[in-house]
């Protein structure tokens, strides 16, 4: 059955001009991926900027010097932290087992359980543990074609088994053993280095350059610190945005990839390695003042939380690097008259480095745009609220972007209230394609299709992109954001002019769409309620027992349907705030006709204390 959107572009097919730009989109799409098949080698040696493959050449030419390694035998029964799961390790012959979803497999494989481990305060991984499952791994997998040649998985394995070996013995205290298979990793990164064709080469690329720093400062080879410099050279004016945002359109990933940028400042730091360090410091600096645009503090409990747009990393989950902003390492980009925060977090990456928290001052949230990099956090008393609204050029980027034109995400009082329920996994179960859906989003179809069009790659350009404007209106008592797109002129049924005006004021939140069309459009709105909040809406009751209620007012010309744990078609009513995890919550579904000139869908939500 074709989807709505496939049904639309085929339709648009009977206009002579949008048929051969059609016919030429197609043949071209289809010309690339013959030849990623037919020669991936050559594409991929021909994606490597000049000034990064010099430098690469010269570390693949470089004769390594092998060191056995110690025993890698291992019987002990010990708990890893893996994406969504805790996995019991008992013996070597389960490096071998793998799982439905590939990003648990390699979890296993990429080592991010040892930091996790040893920043487990109830039951912390301990040093000879660590080191004799590194040896065992290195035994068993290293001459492995599927897990030993990933560039990523190389990258995280040294880098994550280095910090280990830091966190208990120091940086330079890694065994001539572990180094030398940290050396042969090196080597397979700046072989299969992870460049691509066109725009579609994003962080990854920098994470590869990561492993290359981390190994060639701990092994002193210089050809791998110089490569790792021409790839942040390259990388870092790309991916992160004049305002200090990684331009990847995912809250999450940009305090993943702030950790990184991090950590190789400060092993640039330690050895002295100061172009490196004078290079890559003033894009920590940007993007440690941008972790604090995305914290949410709720009052009472101290506690600090973050909205979850685009992609959740399979990595390391939102909770364990929520503390980066504390971090010794992020804290000497805090400018001396910022306030401090007081409240304490969980455990996690800032214990590898230590944390430092004051508590002297207030934390403070305030209304805060990024207009050019098209991101929005808007604040009205105990309302606050987040908006990524990003054009469409109609080309292949790499990213972490949902279909998020449109949709938002809002804090009451520092909890979270309405949600962007988030991607599951990466597999393309339907439930992780929900989380990238509009309809897994504060969003709306019209006519049966969302704002931004599928991204198909074989479409026509000017059909997948959307220009959007946006515009921001702040009062005393109330601030507005208002998106005004082209995304609806793609559809065979003539021009619709959509512009959506989200309004935070006193305890209110107002969502205005003015659908403007000749004739009636069939309309379609998603609206996903936090599970533990309370909230009225046409006579019924959501949620647990308290004092703060929302009383939601829905346009009276919708119906609604109220899904709850829903996976299967209609898919609703489900979250996600750690990759792999499913979690409960409440989908108002609202559908009807909306006819002009009463074009204009009003929706209302507002607290107060019952």
């Amino acid at each position: 059955m074709l989807s709505p959107e496939l049904h639309n572009y085929l339709r648009r097919l009977r206009s002579p001009a949008f048929l051969f730009g059609a016919i030429v989109a197609f043949a071209v799409s289809s010309f690339l991926w013959l030849l990623r098949r037919l020669i991936p080698r050559i594409l991929h040696d021909l994606s490597i900027p000049r000034q990064v493959a010099s430098f690469r050449n010269e570390v693949l030419d470089r004769k390594r010097h092998a060191v056995a390694v110690a025993s890698g035998d291992v019987s002990v029964d010990v708990w890893l932290e893996l994406p969504g799961q805790r996995y019991l390790f008992r013996d070597r012959s389960q490096w071998s087992e793998s799982y439905q979803d590939s990003e648990v497999t390699t979890g296993l494989h990429r080592w991010g359980w040892l930091l996790r481990g040893v920043t487990d305060s109830r039951n912390p991984l301990g040093f000879d543990i660590g080191m004799t499952l590194m040896r065992s791994w290195i035994a068993d997998c290293l001459g492995q074609t599927r897990h030993a040649q990933d560039a990523y998985s190389n990258a995280e394995r040294i880098v994550n088994g280095a910090l280990f070996v830091n966190y208990y013995r120091g940086w330079s205290a890694t065994p001539p053993d572990v180094l030398s298979a940290f050396e042969q990793m090196a080597q397979e990164i700046a072989r299969h280095i992870e460049y691509f064709p066109g725009d579609q080469t994003g962080n990854h690329a920098f994470n590869n350059g990561r492993g290359l720093f981390f190994a060639g400062v701990l092994t002193r080879t210089p050809a791998m610190i110089s490569l790792a410099h021409a790839i942040f050279s390259e990388r870092l004016p790309i991916l992160v945005t004049k305002d200090g945002f990684l331009r990847e359109a995912s809250s999450h990933y940009h305090f993943l990839f702030t950790r990184w940028v991090l950590e190789v400042c400060w092993l640039a730091a330690e050895s002295g390695q100061e172009k490196t360090l004078s290079l890559v410091r003033p894009y920590a600096e940007k993007l440690v003042a941008r972790c604090w645009f995305f914290l949410v503090l709720e009052p009472k409990s101290q506690r600090f939380s973050m909205p979850f747009i685009g992609d959740i990393s399979p990595d390391f989950p939102p909770q364990w690097l929520l503390s980066l902003p504390w971090s010794s390492l992020a804290r000497q980009f805090q400018p001396a008259d910022a306030p401090v925060p007081g409240g304490l977090l969980m455990p996690g990456w800032a214990d590898l480095f230590g944390v430092r928290n004051t508590g002297t001052e207030a934390y403070r949230c305030v209304t805060e745009c990024f207009p050019d990099s098209h991101w929005f956090r808007l604040v009205m008393k105990d309302l606050t609220v987040f908006c990524f609204a990003e054009p469409v050029i109609g080309r292949y980027r790499g990213d972490h972007k949902h279909n998020d034109l449109c949709g938002f995400m809002a804090f009451y009082r520092g909890m979270p209230a309405m949600l962007d329920p988030g991607r599951l996994d990466y597999t393309r179960s339907p439930l992780s394609l929900y989380g990238m859906d509009p309809m897994g989003h504060n969003s709306l179809l019209v006519n049966g299709l969302p704002p931004v069009p599928e991204g198909k790659s074989w479409f026509v350009r000017a059909y997948r992109a959307v220009r959007v404007k946006t515009r921001l209106h702040l009062g005393a008592e109330t601030i507005a954001l208002v998106i005004e797109h082209d995304g609806f002129n793609r559809l065979v049924r003539g021009k619709i002019d959509h512009v959506r005006e989200i309004r935070v004021g006193n305890d209110v939140l107002e969502v205005i769409d003015r659908v403007n069309s000749r004739d009636p459009c069939s309309c379609v709105f998603r609206f996903h309620w936090s599970a533990d909040r309370s909230v009225v809406v046409r006579g019924k009751t959501f949620g647990q027992e308290q004092n703060v209620v929302c009383r939601v007012d829905l346009d009276e010309r919708l119906s609604v349907d109220f899904l709850e744990n829903s996976h299967s078609d209609p898919i609703g009513g489900v979250c996600v705030s750690e990759y792999g995890l499913l979690e409960p919550c409440l989908t108002f579904h609202l559908h009807g006709d909306v006819a002009p000139p009463a074009s204009s869908v009003i929706h209302r939500f507002s607290w107060s204390n019952s």
